[in-house]
């Protein structure tokens, strides 16, 4: 069976046409190894055929292109093995390596995930001489791979230097002066041509001629309009492999009707091929963009699963080249992700959800961020604990100011506690890339003016720290207080910050931040937000603006880049997007600040 199975695995990622009569062929010498002639119908219907098909999948449809050429005349593992380390590493295995890598991929280990590994080694970077220079204005060469380490020194723009080895988004390099230290990924170019796949060379597969000229084009082009061809192609090979599908009350992914599995299959397979090339060229053009960071927040429920609405949803998001997808697991207390935290909804059909966005972002190479409002606890504990809650000294809570708005005392240990717990079952769940921290904010109180007592800081215990050490009451606040006051709100705000910085280096997972820029360019606002006393903790800083005024973006974007070190991504509605034209010249200014000042490094748009 396991010829049979390698067999169609082959085939799947080679001819369409010969894939049927291959098949066929599987069938028949199934039916005569079992003596049996039951019709053909039932074997296609064979559960654990199926299987093996879903299984070779993953693997054929993430990198096509590299595993046709590696898999030419490779029909089993050994062979396989070779020619992968002749091509990757330009060196036969040795005894150890080729068991080590055969029984890996006799273990179930996918082809694709071999050549992951042997394109991420140290050696694979030293035999191909991987070359690369630094893009932005400057880039900083650390000690060692993290934001927290040691600055070794400041490389300039178009400095070169040779890649000895990669670590998820950092690369360790050694300029011609022989000095040695880490780069993160967006601050580089690597080397386009030595990434060129042709004969026996690199690991770009398939990027054309054309692809190439564009990729040498200083302008940023519509994506929409470059690649119509591409993105009109993927949208009617979808409509026809959901005229195979079932779509019913109980999700199976990619359930093919009964009496169409070769159909099905073939069209799932020419959808899969088309998803990873249009995924591709998303990466072609993203790697000459400098807004990296292309992100959506995107809702998906269980109906939107059952029926392949968000299938179609991320389809749309690759038309627009979005290369990440916000999904929001926490609001107003209640939780999408399985936690003894909050309450959660549906949790057998959340768990379909999850996994779903899972499966549908990376088979496209989408990244997948938990958009988690984690200052709001909810209803739920508002009712029953209010010591949980921030007030201000008006003795008002934050949803008598902003409706469902729940503002958590984050300066109580126990509340420290449930947070870190929370997000920690977020990182545990295994959905999510990294987490993004929205409503990073005080509540807004407009009828307040400049009145200091209007912050949601005075719990009994911050209050009580803030009159010992300084032998002032907060009923009595004098202007000379109000600034001491000021320092000792934004002091406890740092701390929760660099908190939550602390927490997720440890779990080795980047953490962003959503702030308000409209709420912090207001005089009172500001109070609690200097970005000097805590921008720098975290990974990115995101800016929410309620409108697309570019000039204003523009100006705040520059005064807030000065007081922080970290890159900044721009929020604003999906509704000033709805128009392909009107989404790309908002891009193309953003790149034009971006080119002047290294600041706006990505784009999401909020539903």
């Amino acid at each position: 069976m396991n010829n049979e199975v390698k067999l169609i695995n082959n085939t799947l990622a080679g001819n369409i046409n010969r894939a049927v009569l291959i098949i066929f062929t599987v069938i028949m010498a199934l039916h005569i190894a079992c003596g049996k002639l039951s019709a053909v119908e039932s074997v296609l219907d064979s559960a654990k055929i199926k299987e093996e098909l879903k299984k070779s999948e993953a693997a054929y449809f993430k990198n096509k292109k590299i595993l046709d050429e590696i898999l030419d005349r490779s029909n089993d593992d050994i062979s396989f093995i070779k020619k992968a380390f002749k091509i990757l590493l330009k060196k036969e295995p040795s005894d150890s390596e080729l068991t080590k890598f055969v029984s890996l991929v006799g273990s179930g280990t996918s082809r694709l995930s071999i050549i992951d590994e042997l394109t991420s080694s140290d050696e694979y970077f030293l035999k191909n001489e991987i070359t690369g220079f630094v893009k932005t204005n400057s880039a900083r060469l650390m000690q060692s791979p993290g934001f927290e380490s040691t600055s070794v020194m400041r490389i300039k723009k178009d400095d070169k230097f040779k890649i000895l080895s990669r670590q998820d988004e950092w690369y360790s390099v050694i300029l011609d002066s022989g000095s040695r230290g880490y780069i993160r990924s967006e601050n580089i170019t690597i080397n386009a041509a030595e990434l060129d796949y042709s004969g026996e060379r690199g690991y770009g597969a398939g990027i054309s001629g054309e692809d190439m000229q564009y990729l040498a084009d200083d302008r940023l082009q519509d994506f929409r309009q470059v690649y119509s061809a591409d993105i009109d192609s993927l949208k009617d090979s979808f409509q026809k492999l959901k005229s195979s599908l079932v779509m019913g009350d109980k999700y199976k992914p990619y359930e093919i009707k009964a009496g169409k599995l070769i159909e099905g299959e073939k069209n799932l397979t020419i959808f899969r091929s088309k998803t990873q090339d249009l995924s591709k060229k998303i990466d072609l053009y993203n790697s000459k963009n400098p807004i990296k960071h292309r992100i959506a927040v995107i809702n998906v429920g269980y109906k939107d699963v059952l029926d392949y609405k968000f299938a179609e949803k991320l389809i749309e998001l690759q038309s627009s080249a979005i290369n990440a997808v916000a999904v929001e697991v926490l609001k107003d207390g209640r939780s999408m992700v399985p936690t003894s935290v909050f309450a959660c909804g549906d949790e057998a059909r959340d768990k379909i959800v999850l996994n779903d966005i899972k499966q549908e972002c990376d088979y496209r190479s989408i990244k997948k961020y938990a958009l988690v409002d984690v200052l709001n606890f909810g209803k739920t504990y508002f009712d029953n604990k209010k010591e949980y809650f921030m007030k201000n000294a008006f003795g008002e809570y934050s949803n008598a100011i902003e409706k469902d708005r729940y503002f958590v005392d984050f300066t109580n240990p126990e509340v420290d506690g449930l947070i870190r717990k929370y997000l920690e079952d977020i990182i545990k769940s295994g959905y999510f890339d990294a987490v993004i921290i929205d409503n990073l904010k005080m509540p807004y109180y407009p009828s307040a003016a400049n009145d200091i007592r209007a912050l949601f800081i005075f719990n009994d215990g911050p209050v009580r720290e803030f009159e010992k050490n300084t032998g002032v009451s907060v009923s009595v606040l004098s202007e000379a207080h109000e600034a001491i006051f000021k320092k000792f709100a934004i002091s406890k705000f740092e701390n929760f910050v660099s908190m939550l910085r602390k927490f997720f280096a440890s779990k080795k997972v980047p953490f962003y931040a959503i702030c308000d820029a409209d709420y912090y360019s207001r005089k009172f606002d500001t109070r609690l937000c200097e970005f000097k006393q805590w921008g720098n903790n975290i990974d990115m800083l995101f800016l929410r603006f309620n409108e697309s005024d570019e000039k204003k973006i523009e100006k705040v974007s520059r005064e807030i880049g000065s007081q922080i070190a970290r890159p900044q991504v721009i929020c604003v509605s999906r509704k000033l997007f709805a128009d392909g034209k009107t989404a790309f010249n908002f891009s193309d200014v953003l790149k034009k600040v971006n080119m002047t000042s290294n600041l706006v490094r990505g784009l999401l748009l909020e539903e």
